[in-house]
């Protein structure tokens, strides 16, 4: 093997570093991007959450709690579809159940005269 030989080998194996650094760093930029805008939906779906669960405790408070997660649950629904937040109904439930126990601990015993 020869001088010249040595020298394209290692460009070679130089331009192969650079594409799968390239690709590695792609890889990265696009997970880092998804998981922004995952966290901004995340925030987005809490407030429509508390929003709606206020809603319906305002409206609905006289009415059972089965009603009034129905009421809830129709106006988080239409407020995602809007924005073109898709979410399954189980996360849908547990953010609903989270929200609502943040707004009982805030509220104390105003949360049953709201």
């Amino acid at each position: 093997m020869d001088f010249t030989s040595i020298i394209e080998l290692i460009l070679l194996l130089a331009q192969e570093a650079i594409v799968l650094l390239i690709l590695a760093l792609l890889g990265f930029a696009i997970s880092y991007v998804r998981r922004k805008i995952s966290d901004a939906n995340i925030e987005t779906v809490k407030n429509i959450v508390r929003d709606a669960v206020l809603f319906a405790q305002k409206l609905y408070g006289h009415l059972e709690c089965e009603k009034r997660f129905e009421e809830a649950m129709k106006v988080i629904v239409k407020e995602l579809n809007s924005r073109g937040i898709k979410i399954s109904e189980e996360r849908l439930k547990l953010f609903i159940e989270s929200i609502l126990a943040e707004l009982k601990k805030e509220y104390g015993e105003m949360w049953y005269k709201l």
